[in-house]
């Protein structure tokens, strides 16, 4: 290993320290090659491993500072009128000396906002822009040269038709908690409406993993509504998904040994009799902290739950093809649905595919801007493709919308972790 010293008042104006490096003489090919090296801010120290006795200089690149634009998002892409719309990209410094840039937005060609951004040598920085509008239609966003689009409409508000027979409607699908070890009890609970003319009688049945595990009967009068409670529990750790009527959610039972301090050493145990087991237990330590999606009191059709359920049998057998099959077939029932888009963005993930998996994230967040497990998924992907900055943007904004307390704490974890790491 060898390290050498500099004197930071010999560095040129604009060069970040972080990013010299030490490079040896190649005599045979006529140029300095670039190693892998170290640099200690602190102590003005730079090390590097070396295979031999050479000649070793350190480098300091002085690329001018040129600035791209990625990451361009609109969210939500469809708004109503007023609505706030954050418009969001990541600046990046491609150049090796720091600069000011200007990033200007754009709506519809026309210039609404501009923020001056300081970033040093190959550095990278989100920029966020608000805006409304109280005019429908679609609009182009243009920052530097990224374009988006959002959709801006109306609020429609259909009046109830008038029932003249009992109709019920099931909603505020409630479970309480949503995460326990097993052998703790669950409660699952819902609102049932009667929105008809008459009274009724209703039978709610509780389906858990696609199994009838709970039924209960009430009379209901007219225009009226009850709470239906049911009690659960579970003795085996995993995600189990809730169906009562039209509404769907799920919990999680984790089990009660603590396991994950072991892993590294049964792991690296595991590794001398063969690779492949190996891999398939890290692709499911992965899995593990992705979070599935819960699905709150938004409606969805009978094919949607069933395309959906027979994702998670896919995925639960390792058959992750088909798993994805089935989840594109419930986005194409109904595109609107969150929990396909998650679920088929965590199995893309365990794939190795993290590109898809970005992508069906993004999406989730743009039905719902307030989804944090939608965030926080997206944020591993980011991290564990080496997106540090996007990373951190999507571990805050769990931390900010702060409407999970377990999430919000790991995403504080490794927003800490990460921050650590760029030091």
């Amino acid at each position: 290993m060898l390290s050498l010293a500099y004197d930071p008042s010999n560095l040129p104006i604009g060069v970040n320290e972080s990013n010299l490096v030490i490079a040896t003489w190649d005599a045979k090919a006529g140029i300095w090659v670039n190693l892998e090296s170290t640099v200690k801010p602190v102590t003005h120290t730079i090390s590097a491993p070396v295979p031999h006795f050479s000649n070793y200089a350190i480098f300091a690149y002085t690329r001018p500072s040129a600035f791209t634009v990625s990451n361009l998002l609109m969210t939500p892409a469809e708004a109503i009128v007023n609505q706030p719309i954050t418009i969001s990209a990541v600046i990046t410094n491609t150049g090796d000396l720091s600069g000011n840039h200007t990033v200007i937005f754009k709506l519809d060609d026309k210039p609404i906002a501009m923020k001056e951004i300081t970033l040093e040598g190959r550095g990278k920085a989100p920029v966020t822009f608000t805006t409304t509008t109280n005019v429908t239609g679609r609009y182009t966003v243009a920052v530097d040269d990224q374009v988006g689009t959002f959709l801006v409409k109306i609020l429609t508000v259909i009046p109830p038709a008038t029932q003249t027979t009992a109709s019920f409607t099931v909603s505020a699908l409630s479970i309480i908690p949503s995460k326990v070890n097993a052998g703790e009890k669950v409660t699952v609970s819902v609102v049932v409406t009667n929105k008809g003319g008459t009274s009724g009688s209703y039978a709610a049945v509780m389906k858990i993993n696609g199994a009838e595990e709970g039924r209960k009967e009430a009379t209901i009068a007219a225009g009226a509504n009850q709470e239906i409670t049911f009690s659960v529990t579970k003795n085996e750790a995993g995600i189990y998904n809730v169906v009562v009527g039209e509404s769907i959610s799920s919990f999680t039972v984790e089990a009660k040994t603590i396991y994950d301090q072991w892993f590294y050493i049964i792991a690296a145990i595991v590794a001398l009799s063969t690779g492949i087991a190996v891999f398939l237990i890290v692709r499911r330590w992965f899995y593990r902290r992705a979070v599935a999606p819960s699905f709150g009191n938004i409606p969805a059709s009978r094919e949607y739950v069933l395309a959906y359920n027979q994702g998670l049998e896919h995925y639960g057998r390792g058959e992750y093809d088909t798993a994805i099959q089935e989840y594109s077939k419930a986005v194409n029932v109904d595109p609107k649905q969150i929990s396909a888009y998650v679920n088929r963005g965590i199995t893309y993930f365990v794939k190795g595919e993290h590109e898809k998996a970005i992508a069906d994230f993004t999406q989730a967040i743009a039905l719902d801007p307030n989804y944090v497990i939608a965030f926080y998924n997206r944020g591993l992907v980011y991290k564990t493709t080496g997106q540090e900055v996007e990373a951190i943007s999507d571990f805050e904004n769990v931390i900010r919308l702060g409407t999970n307390r377990n999430l919000s704490k790991k995403a504080k974890k490794l927003t800490d972790e990460l921050l650590q790491t760029k030091k």
